[in-house]
């Protein structure tokens, strides 16, 4: 639907997360996130786009890059981000699987009072 009809910011941006983790190239999915990006009309969906960028960053061992989508994450709305920043299962398993990304997040977890990274 979304190739066909085109889609909302979010569907956009987790259509290319979704191509990212499938093992999709770069320039298959990235025209997605600028699209979403463009289109995009508050800040809630500039918070789904960014995480998701973030984990596509994380994805790709990007790690300047996560560091950067992290704090963007965190200037949109902290409370949101935190709250799927914990639950990601995704990016619980690309901690495991990727000890510098594991260690670049946990430092970045230092700017988030009151919760800490639990493995």
């Amino acid at each position: 639907k979304i190739k066909n009809d085109g889609g909302s910011e979010s569907e956009l941006a987790n259509y290319a997360l979704a191509k990212c983790l499938a093992g999709v190239d770069k320039e298959k999915y990235q025209p997605l996130l600028r699209m979403a990006e463009f289109v995009s009309s508050g800040k809630r969906l500039d918070l789904i786009i960014t995480f998701n960028k973030m984990i596509i960053a994380a994805y790709n061992s990007e790690y300047e890059q996560v560091s950067i989508e992290f704090n963007n994450s965190v200037k949109l709305d902290k409370k949101e981000f935190k709250k799927w920043y914990f639950f990601s299962n995704v990016l619980k398993e690309l901690r495991r699987k990727d000890n510098s990304l594991d260690n670049r997040l946990k430092e970045l977890e230092k700017t988030l009072p009151n919760k800490t990274y639990q493995q």
